[in-house]
C-alpha cells in the first residue's frame, strides 16, 4: 500500500480540505469522498479509533458540503431539501399592512432599545 493510500494519510487529507471551501472542493472533485470512507473503513480493520473518528467527522462534513453543492441541504434534524435549514416562520405573525413586513418574525435579530454603543474615548466595560 502506498503511503498516499494509508487510511490515516488520507483522513489527514480530508480533514485538512474541511478548512477551507477551495480545498474541500478540491477534494470533492478528486473522488476524496470515496476515498475517505475507504479510508475509514481500512482503520475500523486496523482497530484506529483517533483516525476512525476524525475520519467520520471529515466524512459528514464533506457530504455536508457535497450535498449543499449540489442543492441539497440537510438541517439539524435531518431534513433534507430546499427549504431545510431555512429559519422557520411563526404562522401567527402577521403583515403590516402599512410596511408589508412581518411585525413578529421570530427567527430575525431585533434592535435591542436602550443600548448604548460606546463612542470614541469610552471604555468598553462599562
Amino acid at each position: 500500500m502506498a503511503d498516499s493510500d494509508r487510511p490515516e494519510t488520507v483522513v489527514d487529507e480530508a480533514t485538512r480540505a474541511t478548512e477551507c471551501v477551495e480545498s474541500a472542493a478540491r477534494f470533492l472533485a478528486t473522488d476524496g469522498v470515496d476515498r475517505l470512507a475507504r479510508a475509514v473503513a481500512g482503520a475500523v480493520r486496523d482497530g484506529d479509533d483517533d483516525t476512525v473518528r476524525r475520519g467520520r467527522e471529515s466524512l459528514s462534513a464533506l457530504r455536508a458540503f457535497e450535498s449543499a453543492l449540489d442543492g441539497r441541504v440537510t438541517d439539524d434534524d435531518g431534513v433534507v431539501g430546499s427549504d431545510a435549514g431555512r429559519p422557520r416562520t411563526d404562522p401567527s405573525a402577521e403583515h403590516s399592512e402599512h410596511s408589508g413586513h412581518l411585525e413578529h418574525a421570530p427567527d430575525h435579530f431585533h434592535p435591542a432599545r436602550g443600548t448604548v454603543l460606546g463612542g470614541d474615548g469610552k471604555r468598553g466595560d462599562r
